[in-house]
């Protein structure tokens, strides 16, 4: 799995939380509303197409309108980052983040 931008994350969230495929309308939405960022729709549109380039979105069109569908999980992004999490921050070991979360 690649890694994605600060951005790119945000809209990939916006994805997620659709839960059904969405225009990139909605997911402007969707953005500014979560996170307060008032994209342009062109701006929008270019995190998109580096998500499908990477991998993170497809898309389809029905009659005028194209919809964006994440083909990466949720749950499988989350443990990608909390691994690169642990590996960045505690050497890759799990138990110093426990002893962290526990104090």
């Amino acid at each position: 799995m690649q890694k994605i931008s600060a951005c790119e994350e945000k809209v990939m969230l916006a994805v997620w939380q659709c839960k059904s495929a969405a225009t990139y309308k909605e997911v402007q939405a969707k953005v500014e509303a979560d996170f307060g960022d008032r994209w342009k729709g062109e701006t929008v549109v270019s995190f998109i197409n580096r998500l499908k380039k990477k991998g993170y979105l497809t898309t389809y069109k029905q009659g005028r309108y194209t919809y964006y569908q994440a083909t990466v999980d949720f749950e499988d992004y989350r443990r990608m980052k909390m691994d690169e999490m642990i590996q960045n921050l505690y050497d890759g070991d799990k138990l110093k983040l426990v002893e962290d979360l526990t104090r």
